[in-house]
């Protein structure tokens, strides 16, 4: 059954995705690339090679004439952060190329929901954020739409 009510952000669901395609790893596995959404701690506990997702500004693509639905495609940035630059570029080059491809028919499932990721398009390359000031972490980030079906679970 399709829904209209969103259970999780577009950024939950791309960061499921990317965790799903061993890209990422939870925040809690504290691995290679945890990732984070919404916020990143800048602690000494937290590594400095990581990732989080915020929500952003989408798109609206239209209205359905018959219906009156109107369709968005839901507004994301990927923040990469790590103490090497080339590492940090490479891990940002590394989730472009990702979702740069084709996605279509893409099912993730995050607790008692799945969503089905429709498309993914980039809305930027990838761009250096600069050097922190504390800990010496280089920063870039990347930005993207999808769009987003939501489906309970039987």
């Amino acid at each position: 059954m399709i829904t209209t009510e969103k259970f999780h952000s577009p950024a939950r669901v791309i960061r499921q995705h990317l965790k799903e395609s061993s890209l990422v790893t939870d925040e809690t596995d504290l691995g290679e690339w945890p990732s984070y959404v919404g916020s990143m701690p800048d602690t000494e506990d937290t590594p400095d090679d990581a990732i989080c997702i915020y929500d952003t500004a989408g798109m609206k693509d239209g209205r359905s004439m018959r219906s009156g639905q109107v369709w968005i495609h839901e507004g994301w940035m990927i923040h990469v952060r790590s103490s090497d630059y080339d590492v940090g570029r490479d891990k940002a080059k590394e989730l472009f190329e990702h979702l740069s491809r084709e996605v279509s028919d893409v099912l993730v499932t995050i607790e008692a929901a799945v969503y089905q990721i429709v498309s993914v398009s980039m809305t930027s390359g990838i761009f250096s954020l600069g050097e922190s000031e504390t800990r010496n972490r280089r920063s870039f980030s990347l930005n993207g739409i999808v769009s987003i079906n939501n489906y309970l679970e039987a």
